[in-house]
């Protein structure tokens, strides 16, 4: 039967980005000047680009090198490796620029701090102003003048120096997760067998998600730890200096209402800790219905299955309930705190120290104290935000030390031991094997097979005989207890259970690789796929659901197989793919794939 017209879809030349129409342009980054670095004004081009039209992904440069996961994550990698700690790796990674970013996150506070000194010599000037005669006036009036003009130099300084901060700060924050990310992919695609069963695949998911979310907010904030405290001190010190002794009572009111922040913070804490507990044994639950929905929806179990994830939800409610009820308590707390401080300051200041309030004074205090209200408001989000990442980087930590499948639970053909099989022309080995799913129990015993390139060998028996288990032995995701396992080429492996992406027909059989219109149309007359993809509404440019939801169970299986069958492997480990379809198209794929288009190459089956 003659392959359907496949759909032309996007390029599948490659995936890097490299291959981009923009790639071989410089970024314009790399050649703007210092000026244009220090205005932006090297993005202008694009801006102006997308006020005439819609953007396309043509016209955004390539990202960055310095921002790609790969290059991003390569050295924080090597720096965890030796220390153990995200807080040591992120210091040796982004110490230098961190600094940058700090002291020009002090410029732009500094300048901030100048508006109310500009405006007590001001105010004090023109008081002065209406007491002298007029032929006094221009001293003072170019006083004034000189103030005006420092506080425009200062706000200039403060937008170039934050807009610097802001963007760094940004960068810094996305190499972090992007690295943090990497190191997290790798270890799910490392863990052993007994540590997949204690980490369920909705606890990682939300460590990838919420807990990166939370190291992306402290990543970006960080610097805030010490800016706000310094800048409460120093405009303390600024309304002492303009109230006198009188300032002492609103420090003391900022004293007494942020340690009972302390408090408040520390039960938050406790209460996130639980919160994230609870939502990971709701995400738990809710992920095995979803995997077991056909045998839920078969038996009928549906409101059991509710009930279950309602009474987890109603736990992590509770919990969330009660790290809201904190949180707003110390937002009331904080935004009422200026208030406070106006009112014990000026209250000493007028009944206690009888002194009267001149315009200079209390334009300046009030001026202060609008200053230290945004410090203020941010400690209860700086609190939240150190309380969740400390939390997220404990429980990333702890993640990142699993144990990790053992590298030499298999040999290859670059093993100094796999000589001895190469000379044979040995491609699959394993001699006195003993494999088990944990250190403590052994399910396979006395392994002994060798294979030759071009070998087919069928495995059968009985269910729960360990045949997938000797599968998994072979592909180095079982703990050897003794013995040796050699594979000496390329591996494609078929589960019992499809792994299917959330993608199209074509995308799931390329995998990523180069696309060969001929090599694929083989692949697919082989697997019996043809008359599938007429069946389907767009072809191979079928979009398939969530774990193949709109496929059936045969489907899926031939996709599967189809994807091993393009990659063009030395060795196919293939378990079951044959069980979700019918005999006659058993027999198809078995004289087409199995004895046609991989006869060269070696298949346990």
């Amino acid at each position: 039967m003659a392959s359907p017209e496949l759909l032309p879809l996007k390029s599948y030349d490659t995936f890097d980005h490299s291959q981009s129409k923009r790639a071989s342009e410089p970024h314009p980054q790399d050649v703007a000047g210092c000026f244009s670095r220090l205005l932006m004004n090297w993005v202008r081009p694009l801006l102006a680009l997308g006020q005439r039209r819609q953007l396309n992904g043509d016209d955004v440069w390539p990202l960055h090198w310095d921002l790609q996961a790969e290059n991003a994550s390569h050295r924080f990698s090597s720096v965890f490796q030796d220390t153990q700690t995200m807080y040591q790796a992120a210091v040796v990674c982004f110490g230098p620029r961190m600094v940058l970013t700090g002291l020009a996150f002090l410029v732009s506070m500094l300048c901030n701090l100048i508006g109310p000194v500009v405006l007590r010599e001001v105010v004090s000037s023109l008081s002065l102003l209406a007491q002298e005669d007029p032929e006094d006036e221009w001293p003072v009036l170019s006083g004034v003048c000189v103030w005006v003009a420092a506080l425009f130099a200062a706000k200039v300084l403060q937008a170039l120096a934050d807009n610097y901060a802001r963007f760094y700060s940004e960068v810094i924050a996305i190499k972090l997760v992007a690295s943090v990310k990497t190191l997290m992919f790798r270890k799910t695609i490392r863990l052993n067998a007994e540590a997949r069963r204690d980490k369920s695949t909705g606890a990682i998911t939300n460590m990838y998600t919420s807990d990166c979310d939370s190291i992306l907010d402290m990543a970006f904030l960080v610097h805030q730890v010490w800016l706000i405290p310094l800048q409460i001190a120093i405009v303390s010190y600024m309304l002492y200096d303009v109230l006198g002794v009188a300032a002492i009572a609103g420090v003391g009111v900022i004293v007494v209402m942020l340690g009972i922040n302390h408090v408040i913070s520390r039960y938050m804490f406790a209460c996130q800790r639980m919160y994230r507990q609870s939502k990971d044994v709701r995400m738990k639950k809710v992920t095995e219905v979803f995997k077991a929905v056909e045998i839920v929806k078969f038996n009928a179990w549906e409101d059991q299955m509710l009930g279950q994830i309602k009474k987890t939800r109603a736990i992590e409610m509770k919990d969330l309930f009660r790290r809201r009820l904190l949180a707003c308590l110390s937002v009331v707390m904080l935004w009422g705190m200026p208030v406070f401080i106006s009112v014990a300051s000026f209250g000493v200041y007028t009944g206690v120290l009888h002194r009267d309030l001149t315009p200079a004074i209390v334009f300046t205090s009030i001026a202060l104290f609008q200053l230290i209200q945004g410090p203020l408001r941010m400690i209860t989000n700086i609190l939240s935000m150190l309380v969740q990442s400390k939390v997220a980087l404990e429980r990333i930590g702890a993640f990142l030390e699993m144990p990790e499948l053992e590298d030499d639970n298999v040999m290859h053909a670059d093993h100094p031991l796999g000589g001895k099989y190469t000379i044979k022309k040995t491609i699959v080995a394993a001699e006195n094997g003993e494999f088990g799913w944990d250190r403590e129990t052994t399910l396979l015993k006395n392994v002994n097979l060798e294979l030759k390139a071009g070998d087919f060998i069928v495995l059968h028996g009985p269910v729960g005989c360990g045949k997938s288990s000797l599968c998994s032995a072979l592909l180095g995701e079982m703990v050897k207890h003794r013995g040796a396992v050699y594979v000496g080429g390329s591996v494609a492996y078929c589960s019992q259970q499809p792994w299917i992406q959330n993608m199209t027909v074509r995308d799931n059989i390329l995998f990523g690789l180069l696309y060969d219109r001929k090599k694929y149309e083989k692949v697919l007359d082989a697997c019996a796929l043809t008359a599938d993809l007429q069946s389907l509404s767009a072809g191979d440019a079928t979009e398939i659901g969530e774990r193949g939801i709109n496929l059936s169970g045969g489907q899926k299986a031939r996709i599967a197989l189809a994807r091993a069958c393009y990659s063009d492997a030395s060795i196919y480990l293939l378990d079951s793919p044959l069980s979700a379809v019918d005999a006659i198209v058993q027999n198809e794929i078995f004289q087409k794939c199995f004895l046609g288009l991989l006869k060269n190459k070696t298949i346990i089956l």
